[in-house]
């Protein structure tokens, strides 16, 4: 009875584990590209004509996006820098296509999704010093006692 127990709870715990190990929020890099390219596609409300040349934007990005994730090996600053540049290629190249207010609606996009990313990064730190406070009023607790 108790390697059964055993057993099953060790079980339990793998497909816990497992499961917190998996990707979160958003997929792989084309399935984020696609969720962007019809967000723009429905807001922006671009044109058949502007349709495939908005996609090839968004697929050659996503494939230097791609090269720039393997070949940072980890450095997160250069990886972010070299994103950034990635980024504002497809402004540039976005603005040349799109009328004036499509790309005014396309930033307004941008801005909002920046927005929300920042209010995430700001949670995330918020709970970080939440968590240090508690932690240093714990030990004053112990070192007073």
């Amino acid at each position: 009875m108790k390697k059964k127990c055993f057993l099953l709870f060790s079980l339990l715990v793998f497909i816990s584990s497992w499961s917190i190990a998996q990707p979160r929020g958003g997929g792989n890099m084309e399935e984020r590209t696609k969720k962007q390219l019809a967000a723009v596609k429905e807001r922006c409300n671009l044109t058949e004509e502007q349709i495939p040349k908005v996609e090839a934007i968004y697929n050659a990005s996503t494939e230097k996006m791609k090269v720039i994730f393997e070949e940072s090996e980890g450095d997160r600053e250069l990886m972010r820098s070299q994103m950034r540049e990635v980024r504002q290629n497809i402004n540039k190249e976005l603005k040349a296509i799109l009328t004036e207010s499509q790309f005014a609606e396309y930033q307004a996009m941008q801005q909002e999704q920046a927005g929300g990313r920042q209010q995430g990064q700001e949670g995330s730190q918020k709970e970080k010093k939440k968590g240090k406070k508690k932690k240093k009023k714990v030990e004053e607790g112990e070192s007073g006692s």
